[in-house]
């Protein structure tokens, strides 16, 4: 079964005087993997700030941006569309030597910590 999802966050900040810059960082849009299809992310800020993007260690997309106008109040919206499929069923004849090979050890080596 197929799912299309809208997913959108808000976050505001209020500060008590004004603030002359901000350096914020967010992983803020779904993954693309065999599962889900990304469509769609946008990520707006009010003020407009500089913004920019990367992927980091992980393949997570990273939302990075830096404000250098005074302002009292910051207000971050990230909205995606992502597109869903079933799960693949897991794979049944794996044996313990391939779990234990270093290619499954590096990729998954954080979770296995």
């Amino acid at each position: 079964m197929k799912w299309r999802l809208r997913v959108v966050h808000t976050t505001g900040y209020r500060y008590a005087t004004a603030v002359n810059a901000v350096l914020q960082r967010g992983q803020t849009e779904p993954r693309h993997d065999d599962r889900q299809n990304l469509m769609v992310a946008r990520l707006e800020s009010v003020p407009a700030p500089v913004a920019y993007k990367y992927t980091d260690y992980w393949g997570t997309e990273v939302n990075s941006f830096d404000l250098h106008t005074p302002h009292t109040e910051l207000k971050v919206i990230a909205a995606s569309v992502v597109e869903t499929t079933d799960q693949a069923a897991p794979s049944a004849d794996a044996t313990w030597s391939q779990l234990r090979s270093p290619e499954v050890l590096d990729e998954y080596g954080e979770y296995l910590e």
